[in-house]
């Protein structure tokens, strides 16, 4: 039986990289687009937030739907992670599971989704590294 070893500095140096973690935004904007665009854009005449591909982070944060980096203080998670049977529960439904009005919960993998994006954002999103340009 064949055996590679990293080299012992070599390992070492690999353990110290920093990690960079996956940026959910794009899931969490494709997630808003399929299951909160119905009733959350911006031709609604409602105080409800927008949550489409378009939305602002900012703007959420701002209007306490999001608390930034803590997901179990943000309404949106709250209101995604209720108990299906509860009315407050999003998305709303309007009729019961089997009719065509009925909306189910999401899932729990889209509820671990928006609880691990609104913990990112404690320190701040992140974006893909820009390619460096020289100023003079």
């Amino acid at each position: 039986m064949n055996r590679t070893f990293l080299p012992l500095p070599l390992l070492a140096f690999a353990l110290l990289l920093p990690v960079q973690a996956e940026d959910l935004t794009p899931k969490v904007k494709a997630l808003f687009e399929a299951k909160c665009k119905e009733c959350h854009h911006p031709d609604t005449e409602d105080d409800f937030p927008y949550l489409h591909e378009g939305f602002d982070l900012a703007e959420l944060i701002e209007e306490e739907m999001i608390t930034k980096g803590n997901p179990d203080e943000s309404a949106i998670f709250r209101r995604v992670s209720m108990d299906p049977t509860s009315k407050k529960r999003m998305p709303k439904s309007s009729g019961a599971e089997g009719d065509d009005s009925y909306k189910a919960p999401l899932t729990a993998e889209e509820q671990t989704l928006i609880r691990d994006w609104i913990a990112q954002t404690a320190s701040g999103t992140p974006a893909p590294e820009k390619p460096m340009t020289e100023t003079t």
